[in-house]
C-alpha cells in the first residue's frame, strides 16, 4: 500500500515535469502514511469501581517512539495524576518493528458516580494525535451500602466509659485503621477537637491488628485520658489526624500479550501510585456527664477514683524554731492531675507552710501512680505529736465518699539550743606575781687542779662573745631593716581604712546587684524574693550593729521603726521568702506589678540618711 501511494504520487508529479512539486508531493505522501500510522487509545482497568478504591488510566501511542503527555486531565469527582511511563517496540510481518509509548495514570475515587474522562490530544511522533472517552463507573461500596469494610484507611474514637463523674479521668483511645494493601505513616500529632474537657498528653503509637466486618487491617494505636470539665451532655471529638499513604495501584485485566506487557515490567512504582496527604477524621463520642454526689466532707479535695494513704515524718526530733518535714503518699488510680493536698487538722502550736507535690505515673496516661505531698512545720512550742490529715475521695463504681485518714505522727519537740558555755574569767593581767624566794648565789670554789686555759700565746682564738663583735652586727643589722622594710609595705597596703574602703566598695556593688536583680522584670519569684529579704536586711544592718543574716521580719520592722503598710509588705517579704525555701512552691513563677511596687516602695523607707550611714 505504501508503495502504491509513493509511485502514483511520483507518476503524476513527472506528467506535469515539476521536480520541485514531486519532493512536495513526496513529503506530503509520507506525513499522509505517519498520520495514517500512528494511533492513541485510552483505556481504564476497570470501568467499575468502590469510593476510595484506584483504578488505572492508560495512554497508549502505537507507531511512534516518543509520545508528549497530558499532564492535566481535568474530571470533577475524580483525580487524575500520572504516575509513569513504559516504552515498547513489538514486531509484525506486515510491518515490521513497530514501537509504542504508554502513559500510565492514577485515578482516585472521591464520590459516587458515573464519570467520563474525555478523549486527549497531543503530540506523538511529530503529528497530533486524540484518543477516545472512556466512562468510569463509581459506587458506595460492593453492594451499595458503604462501611469501613470497603475503605482503605478510616480511624475512631473509642472511650469505654459513657457517664463519668465531672472532674473524673477516664482512659480513652485513638485507633487509626489502614488495609494491607496500602503504605503508610502513622499520623503524627493527632487532636481531640471540642470544649469543656481536658487531655492528657497523647502518648506514643502502638501498632496492633484488627478484624472488622470480616476484613484485615492495622491498627496504629495512641492513647490518652479525658477528664471531662462539666456536667451535662458532652461532646468528645471528632479526633483528626494528618498523614500519608502509598496507595495501590489496581493491574489491568489485559493490555496486550507481548513480552513486555506483564505486569512487571508496566508497573514501574512496584505496585504501588503516589503518596498521598489524607485526613484522618473519627466520629465524636458523647457523654452525659454527671455531677458529684451531695455533702461532700471538708476533706474532699477533688480525688475521684481508688486510692490509699502512707504518712511519715523526719526528722524524729527537733528543737523549738527548727523545722520537721510530714510526707503524705497517695496511691492509686484516678485523677491524680485535679488532687490538691489535704489541710492539716490541728496545727496548733505549729507554723505551717504550704504543701508541694510531686507525681510518679505507673502507667503511660498517667491514671495510675502515686503523688507524694511533702509540708514543713516549725514547732513554736513543745510538741509530742505532728497534725493529722484526713482525705476524701470520691469511688466512681459506688458514687460514695471514701476517707483516708493520717494518724497524728510522734515527734520530739525540746527548747532551743543551750547557748555555749561563757569561758570562766582569768586572773588579771595586772595581778602580782608570787615572787619565788631567791636562791643565794653559788660562790664558785677556787680551782684545785685545773688551770684556765692561756689566751695569751700566738695563733690563740679570741674569747669575745658574738654579741660583742661588731662583725656580727652589721649583716643582723641589714636583716632587721629588710624585715621593717617588708612590714612597714604591707601595714601600710592593708592599713584600717584601705580594708574598710574595700569592703564597703564590695558591700554596695552587692546592693547595686540586688537592686537590679529586683527591678529586672525578667527576674522570677525566687529570686525576688529571695533579693527583697536580703535587701531588707542589709539596710536593718546599717541601723544596728546586727549582723544582716540573723534578722528576721520583726526584727527589721522594729529596728528601721515602719508604719504599718510597710511594715506589713516587710512580713509578706519574709513570708514568701520562707515559703520558697521550705514549702517548694512554683519558683518559675513571675511576680506581678503590684507585688514589684509594694515591695520597692517598702524597701525605699528602709534606707538611712547619709549622715546615719557614715556612723554605722
Amino acid at each position: 500500500m505504501r508503495a502504491g501511494i509513493i509511485h502514483s504520487v511520483l507518476a503524476r508529479c513527472t506528467l506535469v515535469g515539476t521536480p520541485i512539486a514531486a519532493l512536495f508531493a513526496l513529503v506530503f505522501a509520507a506525513n499522509a502514511q505517519a498520520q495514517s500510522s500512528v494511533r492513541a487509545t485510552a483505556t481504564l482497568s476497570e470501568d467499575r469501581t468502590v469510593v476510595g478504591d484506584p483504578v488505572e488510566y492508560r495512554i497508549e501511542v502505537t507507531g511512534a517512539r516518543t509520545a508528549s503527555r497530558p499532564a492535566h486531565i481535568p474530571v470533577e469527582g475524580l483525580n487524575i495524576t500520572p504516575v509513569g511511563q513504559s516504552s515498547s517496540f513489538n514486531y509484525n510481518p506486515s510491518t515490521g518493528l513497530v514501537a509504542s509509548v504508554t502513559h500510565i495514570y492514577q485515578v482516585e475515587t472521591t464520590k459516587p458516580g458515573t464519570f467520563t474522562i474525555p478523549a486527549q490530544e497531543f503530540a506523538a511522533g511529530g503529528v497530533n494525535v486524540r484518543t477516545n472517552a472512556v466512562t468510569l463507573t463509581v459506587v458506595a461500596s460492593a453492594d451499595g451500602r458503604g462501611g469501613p469494610a470497603e475503605q482503605n484507611y478510616f480511624a475512631e474514637l473509642v472511650i469505654p466509659k459513657k457517664t463519668p463523674f465531672v472532674g473524673e479521668a477516664i482512659p480513652a483511645e485513638i485507633r487509626c485503621y489502614f488495609s494491607p494493601r496500602i503504605r503508610f505513616e502513622p499520623p503524627m500529632n493527632p487532636v481531640i477537637k471540642g470544649e469543656g474537657f481536658t487531655v492528657q498528653k497523647i502518648t506514643e503509637p502502638q501498632q496492633d491488628t484488627a478484624v472488622v466486618d470480616g476484613q484485615n487491617y492495622q491498627v496504629v494505636i495512641y492513647k490518652t485520658s479525658i477528664t471531662p470539665l462539666k456536667t451535662g451532655t458532652l461532646n468528645i471529638g471528632p479526633m483528626v489526624g494528618d498523614t500519608r499513604v502509598l496507595l495501590p495501584r489496581p493491574r489491568p485485566r489485559s493490555f496486550g500479550n507481548g513480552p513486555f506487557n506483564d505486569p512487571f515490567f508496566n508497573d514501574p512504582f512496584g505496585g504501588f501510585g503516589m503518596q498521598k496527604s489524607v485526613e484522618l477524621k473519627s466520629e465524636p463520642v458523647v457523654l452525659e456527664v454527671k455531677a458529684l454526689p451531695p455533702n461532700a466532707p471538708a476533706s474532699f479535695t477533688g480525688a475521684i477514683g481508688q486510692f490509699t494513704l502512707e504518712a511519715e515524718a523526719e526528722p524524729k526530733q527537733v528543737n523549738v524554731g527548727d523545722p520537721a518535714t510530714v510526707r503524705l503518699t497517695l496511691r492509686g488510680r484516678g485523677n491524680f492531675d485535679r488532687i490538691n493536698p489535704p489541710a492539716p487538722l490541728d496545727p496548733t502550736g505549729w507554723r505551717v507552710y504550704p504543701a508541694s507535690g510531686k507525681f510518679r505515673p505507673d502507667d503511660d496516661v498517667k491514671l495510675s501512680g502515686a503523688k507524694t505531698f511533702e509540708q514543713v512545720f516549725v514547732p513554736t512550742e513543745k510538741r509530742s505529736v505532728l497534725p493529722a490529715y484526713d482525705l476524701t475521695y470520691l469511688d466512681p463504681g459506688s458514687a460514695q465518699y471514701v476517707t483516708l485518714s493520717a494518724p497524728a505522727l510522734p515527734i520530739s519537740v525540746t527548747g532551743p539550743a543551750a547557748p555555749a558555755p561563757t569561758p570562766s574569767a582569768s586572773a588579771p593581767a595586772d595581778a602580782p606575781a608570787a615572787k619565788a624566794p631567791a636562791k643565794p648565789a653559788a660562790t664558785p670554789s677556787p680551782a684545785k687542779d685545773i688551770l684556765h686555759i692561756r689566751t695569751d700565746g700566738p695563733g690563740a682564738g679570741s674569747f669575745v662573745p658574738l654579741y660583742r663583735r661588731t662583725n656580727f652586727w652589721l649583716p643582723q643589722v641589714f636583716i632587721i631593716a629588710l624585715v621593717l622594710s617588708a612590714l612597714g609595705a604591707y601595714r601600710w597596703s592593708n592599713r584600717p581604712g584601705r580594708a574598710l574602703a574595700e569592703r564597703a566598695m564590695t558591700e554596695w556593688q552587692r546592693r547595686d546587684a540586688l537592686s537590679a536583680r529586683l527591678r529586672d522584670r525578667g527576674t522570677r519569684r525566687r529570686g525576688f524574693y529571695l533579693a527583697a529579704a536580703e535587701m531588707a536586711q542589709a539596710r536593718a544592718a546599717d541601723r544596728s550593729a546586727r549582723e544582716p543574716a540573723t534578722m528576721g521580719s520583726e526584727e527589721v520592722i522594729v529596728i528601721c521603726e515602719l508604719d504599718a503598710i510597710s511594715a506589713g509588705t516587710i512580713r509578706e517579704i519574709f513570708r514568701v521568702r520562707d515559703e520558697i525555701t521550705f514549702a517548694g512552691v512554683d519558683e518559675s513563677a513571675t511576680v506581678s506589678d503590684a507585688e514589684r511596687s509594694a515591695a520597692l516602695g517598702a524597701l525605699a523607707k528602709l534606707e538611712v540618711s547619709p549622715a546615719l550611714a557614715l556612723k554605722a
